[in-house]
């Protein structure tokens, strides 16, 4: 018996969810709650239900194809998976999230990182585009504290389908379909210590997650707290150049001491009757560390050489879907207000340096969807996306003559083509199925200027199981503002091996952000073969093979080496002995920059022994 699954013919989205220096805080509020107004006039990009009607005409002519006397077994998707051509990367359904052990969504996409982790080297941008039963959300935050038990499965798709939700596609696409009834409240409790003693940490969180009649509400409390590792600690011994003072490694630390809290609250609920959803978020948190350094020279005296920051931070983050006319849209706005301060102790004398800074950030994007053009092959999909990003970084440091700060304001705007060639069972079927994806797109940056890019790519499955991929990528890439304009801080008495004497030295470390970088320019290829193996039951292998080239590219924290010191001899601080007394690892631009990656990945799931 043969089981048969009937869905839209027409490729779409799962169905929706079931349910003084410091910069005035109202200015950047008040912004974000200028995007939360756009969004009752922007819509959703609301799924597609995957199940026909029983009476179709398609299905009343599959019916009579039949025999008399045969079994036919109707089944439907899981409402929230995506129904697109590119099959996934690797598919994990509850079972299988069960066995991870974790216990939090964060933890299991933690654990899934192999499979999730971009096949562009390091063109990968950090976390992959989630999704949650198909729909954007507006930040990681929305549900990073869920119970895995809420999860009935998440699928992982290659980079080129972020495109088709309005993102670049350097960033796999997770998908994790929501369970639609599910309670509970859990608390959690970590202690860890090695077994050499010396430092220790405790995590002690509590989390209430509510799934019912189409709405979740989530809250989510988290502390941590960890204590400090000394060199002493470790069987280090540092000699001191301070008279009478002897070892220093008591007062230098391998591990800060930090504490951290965060308190969370989302909701979410979908409209049955408008099809349309919204959800909502707020985060609040607070971190401290205290590191040493070392000792300093009081004359008379010696003390410890300590540096002490605190970050406090405050997130909102909303979302709405909804239908207008044949169009599926969505609208998300992400606001972060982030204060830093640093205490750096003075090399001599009793006081300290302060570097702060103060980031305000708000991210609003609207992306429309539909099917606009009928093909032979099917219905050509359009995606309309729009974005307007503010961000602005204060930076303040004692040492420093003058503020610093930057502003950038990004607009940006793109559409995405996805046109069906060939269809198995249809137009051209004796290829298989075969599609075509163009993307084009423009920003315009207030500190930066104009940037543009465009992909085009081949898809083509040749027969069940086998899929193949070719894409061309061209994308021009400013710093961030971070790397433009964070503070300048120097970090003293910091463990360095010496390239040029082979000897291990103390020296100055500068980190901070350089305003000269320039734009980047990148050049790349990708191929990608995904092959649901036919003798091994749910597995396969995923098979990438990345070319990229790019110019002036932006090194964020170059490294001490020999041929840094070679290429950047001003970077690099020595006496008339040649001792080394600082490095300045500001961000610098590379003239060119070129790598080639090949990936293989083998998904498989399970069951080891009986039932």
């Amino acid at each position: 018996m043969q089981p048969r699954l009937r869905g839209n013919d027409r490729p779409g989205w799962g169905a929706t969810h079931s349910g003084s220096r410091k910069a005035h805080p109202l200015k950047s509020l008040s912004l974000f709650a200028s995007s939360l107004l756009v969004i009752g006039w922007t819509g959703a990009l609301h799924a597609q239900d995957t199940a026909q009607a029983n009476n179709s005409p398609i299905q009343q002519e599959e019916e009579e194809a039949f025999e008399p006397g045969a079994i036919v077994v109707t089944g439907e998707r899981i409402r929230g998976q995506l129904v697109i051509d590119e099959p996934p990367v690797a598919e994990y359904d509850s079972e299988d999230i069960a066995a991870f052990g974790g216990s939090s969504i964060a933890d299991i996409i933690d654990a899934i990182e192999p499979a999730t982790g971009g096949a562009r080297g390091s063109r990968a941008g950090g976390r992959p585009v989630f999704l949650i039963n198909g729909i954007r959300v507006s930040s990681f935050r929305e549900f990073r504290s869920y119970p895995p038990e809420s999860v009935e499965k998440i699928e992982v798709f290659a980079e080129e389908v972020a495109q088709r939700f309005g993102y670049d596609p350097d960033q796999r696409v997770v998908n994790i379909v929501l369970k639609n009834n599910y309670s509970a409240l859990t608390a959690e409790g970590e202690l860890e210590a090695p077994t050499s003693g010396g430092f220790s940490r405790n995590e002690e969180e509590l989390t209430y997650l509510r799934i019912a009649d189409g709405a979740r509400l989530n809250f989510n409390l988290d502390v941590e707290d960890r204590s400090m590792l000394t060199e002493a600690e470790r069987g280090f011994v540092v000699t001191s150049d301070i008279p009478g003072a002897g070892d220093e490694a008591p007062f230098r630390s391998l591990l800060a001491d930090t504490w951290a809290a965060e308190a969370t609250a989302n909701y979410a609920r979908a409209f049955i009757e408008s099809g349309s959803s919204i959800s909502l978020n707020v985060t609040a948190g607070r971190e401290e560390s205290t590191s040493l350094s070392g000792l300093r020279d009081m004359g008379t005296d010696f003390q410890p050489f300590g540096r002490r920051s605190r970050t406090d931070t405050l997130s909102l983050g909303g979302a709405y879907n909804r239908s207008i006319g044949d169009w599926k849209a969505t609208f998300t706005s992400d606001a972060v207000l982030a204060n830093s301060d640093t205490e750096i102790d003075q090399q001599s004398g009793t006081g300290f340096d302060i570097a702060e800074t103060r980031t305000r950030t708000i991210v609003n994007k609207a992306t429309l969807t539909g099917y606009p053009v009928e093909l032979p092959a099917g219905d050509m999909a359009v995606t309309i996306d729009a974005g307007l990003d503010w961000k602005r970084l204060e930076s303040f440091d004692t040492r420093s003559d003058s503020d610093g700060s930057i502003t950038r304001r990004r607009f940006d705007g793109g559409i995405n083509l996805n046109i069906p060639i060939a269809r198995r069972d249809g137009a051209w079927g004796g290829i298989g199925t075969a599609s075509l994806n163009l993307a084009a797109g423009a920003e315009d940056l207030s500190d930066f200027g104009s940037l543009t890019n465009w992909t085009a790519g081949l898809n083509w499955s040749p027969f069940d199981g086998f899929n193949l991929q070719a894409t061309r990528i061209w994308r021009e890439v400013a710093p961030s503002i971070s790397a433009l304009g964070d503070p300048r801080i120097d970090e003293f008495n910091v463990p360095v091996f010496d390239f040029l004497t082979g000897q291990d030295v103390l020296a100055t470390v500068i980190t901070g952000g350089n305003p000269n970088l320039a734009q980047e320019t990148q050049s790349d290829w990708k191929f990608g073969a995904n092959w649901e193996l036919p003798f091994w039951e749910n597995t396969r292998l995923q098979v990438d093979y990345g070319i990229n080239r790019s110019r002036d590219v932006t090194l964020s924290s170059p490294s001490y080496t020999a041929a840094f010191e070679q290429a950047f001899p001003d970077r690099v601080t020595r006496d008339t002995n040649g001792e080394l007394l600082a490095i300045d690892r500001r961000p610098v631009t590379l003239y060119e920059t070129r790598a080639q990656t090949l990936s293989f990945g083998l998904s498989t799931r399970g069951r080891i022994g009986g039932s």
